[in-house]
């Protein structure tokens, strides 16, 4: 498996601060999230049994349990992540490949994946609708994506 490093120089750069991060947060994930990952997991295993998909794509995806339960099924599937902890932990692990990338200059053609998903990621950006686009992007027609945000209810929205 190979990490690379994907986007312009121009976005990793403004990106840095933020791809330092989430060393703490990811083992959180990693020892706790087990309602939080069941939830979507039955979202997509309704989908995955009513319609298949061949190749799943995560945006921010973290610890990869989601691609794990996935790749298990034999669905090719592929990480995006910005942190450097986290690309250092799945190229230890090798799951699945991941590429380290913004979420808005995202490295794959268009129309290449059936299933993607960005959870929880979007409202920390810049400029969603720039995400929000490649996301679309990369979605083949008649694909599948979902994303995610907190919910509107409580203090996030606040904030």
């Amino acid at each position: 498996m190979m990490v690379t490093s994907y986007g312009s120089a121009e976005a990793r750069t403004k990106e840095t601060k933020l791809s330092a991060g989430w060393g703490e947060q990811l083992q959180e994930w990693i020892e706790k999230d087990q309602y939080r990952h069941y939830a979507r997991q039955r979202i997509l295993e309704g989908i995955y049994e009513e319609h298949g998909f061949a190749d799943y794509l995560d945006v921010g995806c973290g610890s990869g349990a989601l691609l794990r339960d996935f790749s298990a099924k034999g669905v090719r599937c592929m990480g995006v992540d910005l942190s450097e902890e986290i690309i250092r932990y799945h190229a230890r692990e090798r799951f699945f490949p991941i590429v380290q990338a913004t979420a808005d200059d995202l490295p794959f053609a268009d129309s290449r994946f059936e299933m993607v998903t960005c959870l929880g990621l979007v409202e920390h950006l810049s400029d969603a609708r720039v995400a929000m686009r490649e996301l679309h992007r990369v979605t083949k027609p008649g694909g599948v994506a979902i994303i995610t945000v907190p919910r509107l209810a409580g203090i996030f929205p606040l904030l």
